[in-house]
């Protein structure tokens, strides 16, 4: 099933938008643990709705065919005017995500904190971005590891941007892993689905998500156990 991209960000946002009006404005809890999914979902949606007319430039739909229509050999400048979209797109989350874990109340810091907090994050973008993404009759094993890598990428950057109160610098880390793991989306799913399109080559990208994946989780574990380290020091 296509559907809009226009719909798809409206009910990511309205969603997670009532839950934080409800939740932290009429019944004032800030102490659970369910704070930061909400903050996680909240943060999304304030990047979704921002980048909803740049995106409407190069797609109209959250759905494969858009990928593939950015590689189509007849209309070349859509790939230039992507790769400037997403550079936009990285900068504007990762910025959004930092500021947000450092201003925003409601956020727990630690471990736990970002794991929950990346967890609200990517179903909410996950509802915006992929879930009418798929074609019919796509196993449910892709839907469910892509699903699963967009968890895994936003709890990563979580983690890496707590260094943000520490050193601005290591946004830009984010910043770069965003954005690789974009190209690595729209490359992937635009190119390959050019030549053929198959549930078999659907699951051919995803698994090479997984090393992108792999160097997510390296590097956000590395963030951490120097924090951990540093901290003792002090």
């Amino acid at each position: 099933m296509v559907v809009s991209l226009i719909t798809t960000t409206y009910v990511a946002s309205i969603t997670f938008i009532l839950l934080a009006l409800i939740v932290f404005g009429l019944l004032h809890e800030y102490e659970k643990d369910y704070r930061n999914i909400i903050s996680g979902g909240l943060a999304w949606s304030l990047v979704a709705l921002m980048m909803l007319i740049p995106f409407s430039f190069i797609m109209d739909a959250s759905h494969i065919s858009n990928y593939e229509e950015i590689f189509d050999s007849t209309r070349g400048d859509n790939r230039s005017l992507t790769f400037w979209v997403l550079a936009l797109f990285s900068f504007a989350t990762e910025i959004t995500r930092a500021r947000f874990t450092s201003k925003n109340k409601a956020f727990s810091k630690g471990i736990r904190g970002s794991l929950l907090f990346g967890v609200g994050w990517g179903v909410a973008e996950f509802i915006t971005r992929f879930l009418y993404f798929f074609e019919d009759g796509e196993p449910i094993e892709n839907k469910v590891a892509m699903y699963l890598l967009i968890l895994i990428l936003n709890v990563n950057l979580t983690i890496i941007v707590l260094r943000y109160s520490e050193n601005s610098k290591f946004i830009m880390f984010a910043i770069f892993i965003r954005f690789f793991f974009e190209l690595a989306v729209f490359g992937g799913f635009g190119n390959i689905f050019t030549e053929f399109t198959s549930a078999t080559t659907t699951g051919k990208v995803i698994q090479n998500l997984y090393f992108i994946a792999i160097l997510q989780i390296m590097i956000a574990y590395l963030t951490y156990i120097t924090r951990k380290v540093q901290s003792d020091v002090e």
